[in-house]
C-alpha cells in the first residue's frame, strides 16, 4: 500500500478550488506521496526466461541498471565490479515491477543491480467485506443495524496496519492506494475549466497505467468524436491539445490504481507486554462525508 496524508481545508466544509473535485463535501488537501531514497535491488538472470521483478511498483525518475560478474563477489573493488551499464529505454524498460531487456539479456545466474527512486510502499493485511453472505444467514438484524448507522457498506475493505509502518497513525480522510491494484476508470473533462495558462486538468487518480480511449461529446452530448488525450505522470494532469479549444466535454477511459479513503477507525491504539498490536481500519472507495 501507498499512503497519502491529508490536511483539513482552511475553509472547512465549504472547500476551495483544491478540494472541489471531491464534491465539496469535505475540505481535504492531499499531501504529495512520499518518495523514498534510492533503492538498490540485487536480482539475477533467470533460466526460465521470466522477467525479474523489483520491490517497488511506481518508479519516479530514470532508473539505472548495472550488470556485474558474480565470480568477483557481491562487493568487489570498483574497477572489477561492473561489466557494463545499461541505459533506460534503450537497453531495458520497466513494465510494472518487471525489468524487460530490449537487446542482450543477462545469462542465467548473472547478477545485476537496479538503482531507482519510487513511492514508498508498505505491507498490510487486507480483507474485502462482502455482505452478501450475511443476507442469507441468521445475521440479518446485525446487517440492518450496521447499515442503519452507516458503520459498514458493501465493498469496503478492512485493513490491519502494523505498528512499524507510517499507516499506523492514520486519520479519517487519509488515502491508501494498493500499489498493484488496477481498475478501469472514467473521468469527464470540462474544457471550460481549463486554466488560462497551460492545457492541463487534474486527474481523479494519481497512478494511471494507460489511457484506453477518449472521446468528445458533440451535438448536445448525443454523439461521440474520438480524440487524443495524454497523461502527464509527473504532474498528474490530463494534457488537452489546443485543437479541442475551451468548450465542450471530453470523456476519458483509462486503467488506474484505485484509491481508498479511511472511512472508519475501528479502535484505539492497542499495546500489551510492551508490544503494539496492528490497528484495524475500514477503507472505502468513496470520500468520507
Amino acid at each position: 500500500m501507498i499512503r497519502k496524508k491529508v490536511d483539513p481545508c482552511p475553509n472547512g466544509v465549504k472547500g476551495c478550488e483544491i478540494c472541489r473535485p471531491y464534491g465539496n463535501r469535505v475540505g481535504y488537501h492531499e499531501r504529495p506521496m512520499k518518495v523514498g531514497d534510492f533503492y538498490s535491488d540485487l536480482i539475477y538472470g533467470r533460466a526460465d526466461g521470466k522477467a525479474p521483478r523489483l520491490g517497488h511498483r511506481w518508479v519516479v525518475g530514470v532508473p539505472s541498471l548495472e550488470i556485474f560478474d558474480l565470480e568477483a563477489g557481491l562487493n568487489p573493488p570498483p574497477e572489477a565490479r561492473f561489466s557494463r551499464h545499461l541505459e533506460y529505454q534503450k537497453d531495458f524498460v520497466l513494465e510494472g515491477r518487471e525489468v524487460k531487456f530490449l537487446g542482450e539479456t543477462p545469462k542465467p545466474g548473472e547478477g545485476y543491480r537496479v538503482r531507482y527512486r519510487a513511492y514508498e510502499e508498505y505491507s498490510v493485511h487486507m480483507q474485502h467485506v462482502d455482505l452478501g453472505g450475511m443476507k442469507r444467514g441468521a445475521d440479518q438484524s446485525e446487517l440492518s443495524r450496521f447499515l442503519s448507522y452507516a458503520q459498514i457498506e458493501q465493498g469496503v475493505i478492512a485493513m490491519s496496519a502494523p505498528a512499524n509502518i507510517p499507516g499506523y497513525d492514520l486519520k479519517q480522510g487519509d488515502i491508501f492506494i494498493p500499489a498493484d491494484g488496477r481498475m478501469q476508470m472514467s473521468q469527464t473533462l470540462d474544457l471550460s475549466t481549463l486554466p488560462l495558462k497551460g492545457r492541463g486538468i487534474r486527474s481523479r487518480h494519481k497512478l494511471v497505467h494507460e489511457v484506453i480511449e477518449a472521446y468528445r461529446l458533440v451535438k448536445m452530448d448525443t454523439e461521440e468524436e474520438e480524440v487524443e488525450i495524454e497523461f502527464d505522470f509527473d504532474k498528474q494532469l490530463w494534457k488537452v491539445p489546443e485543437s479541442l479549444g475551451r468548450e465542450g466535454k471530453v470523456v476519458v477511459l483509462y486503467n488506474a490504481t484505485p484509491e481508498y479513503f479511511v472511512y472508519l477507525d475501528m479502535g484505539e491504539f492497542r499495546a500489551a507486554m510492551g508490544r503494539q498490536f496492528p490497528r484495524l481500519t475500514i477503507l472505502s472507495r468513496n470520500p468520507p462525508l
